[in-house]
């Protein structure tokens, strides 16, 4: 057989074949091409926060989503309202070893990058804080008059996105649950002593998913 009869038959073969594998991807649905997640995959529990300091007027609304899929974790969704002089802010302890595993927010229009202590959004973490029990501590616009006296307090909104892990690092026994404390606002007390996040909601979030029956 001539060569080039062979070639040009070697050709519309093959771009029949492409012509075939583009109808398979593009036109007929095949459901083993993408793995649709199951709605609340993994979900153990719900938590809801709706709290109004009353000595500052700010108040906090959001939930905490327990999830295990595979992997604990405990993702905090909130909205913060920091009114004027307000020196408090919004906080967060998570104790029992909880770490943070990422955190989004914006606050008042910005949004920062980078440290974790540079901005208005700060947080630390301390394996053995809480007698033991480890602790992660996130503030949001959280200035004490003595720390820095000359601050405004300026009053602002925003929406806060964390998920936390426990701490690879740390040997963790086997724990039903774990501790999160959501709190907001300041004041200081007839003695003089500032007390930031005076108002709070605290919730044991469990770890592992029920067993049926």
């Amino acid at each position: 057989m001539n060569s080039n009869v062979v070639f040009q038959i070697s050709t519309v073969v093959l771009a029949l074949a492409l012509a075939a594998v583009l109808i398979v991807v593009y036109v007929i649905p095949d459901e083993h091409l993408y793995s649709y997640p199951d709605v609340n995959d993994g979900l153990i529990e719900v938590d809801s926060f709706d709290i109004v300091d009353e000595y500052s007027g700010s108040s906090t609304t959001g939930k905490i989503f327990a999830i295990d899929d595979g992997e604990f974790k405990a993702r905090l969704v909130a909205d913060i309202n920091v009114v004027d002089g307000d020196w408090g802010g919004f906080g967060i302890n998570a104790y029992d070893h909880l770490v943070v595993d990422s955190i989004y927010c914006e606050f008042n229009g910005s949004i920062d990058h980078g440290d974790r202590l540079a901005g208005y959004v700060k947080y630390v973490s301390s394996p053995y804080g809480s007698h033991g029990r480890g602790e992660t501590t996130i503030s949001i616009d959280s200035k004490r008059p003595s720390v820095y006296p000359t601050n405004k307090y300026a009053p602002g909104s925003g929406t806060l996105v964390v998920d936390f892990k426990f701490d690879p690092s740390v040997s963790i026994n086997e724990l039903d649950s774990a501790e999160i404390m959501v709190g907001i606002g300041s004041r200081t007390t007839p003695e003089g002593y500032e007390r930031i996040w005076p108002t709070y909601q605290s919730f044991m979030i469990p770890t592992k998913a029920y067993e049926n029956g």
